[in-house]
């Protein structure tokens, strides 16, 4: 296993250590998703970049990507809770609500990080671990 990945479990762990739990949660999910934004925005802005026809910048595409995400969030957070209530929801049926979109679209998301080219690295990090198949239950 890579040394980076022992690195992100501990700097994960320091936060469980020094800071009471509550607080970690919330700082852990944060960076989790800053995180995320980071990788998708590397890869969208890539992607974008490789287009024909392209004029602009990793530094527009990015910032056009964090603009987008932001009216994401937006809708996300604050529009679809008031629809769901619009809808008939109560708070809690609204909150789950939300919480199971936002689920549905950290799939999207991960799907997305992580997609398996014939070139990419996470390709040969797959093809190397092969599944061992599971013991016969005797009865």
């Amino acid at each position: 296993m890579p040394l980076i990945a022992l690195l992100i479990v501990l700097s994960n762990g320091v936060w469980w250590v020094l800071l009471p739990y509550y607080n970690a949660f919330f700082v852990a999910t944060v960076f989790h998703g800053l995180q995320y934004l980071v990788i998708v925005a590397l890869f969208h802005a890539k992607d974008q970049m490789a287009l024909p026809g392209n004029e602009h910048g990793l530094v527009a595409h990015s910032l056009r990507f964090y603009a987008m995400s932001l009216a994401l969030a937006y809708g996300l957070f604050y529009c679809l809770p008031m629809g769901y209530r619009l809808a008939g929801f109560g708070v809690t049926e609204s909150m789950f609500l939300v919480v199971t979109v936002i689920n549905l679209h950290h799939f999207i998301v991960d799907a997305f990080i992580w997609r398996v080219a014939r070139d990419s690295k996470n390709r040969r990090i797959v093809e190397a671990s092969t599944p061992v198949a599971a013991p016969s239950p005797t009865v």
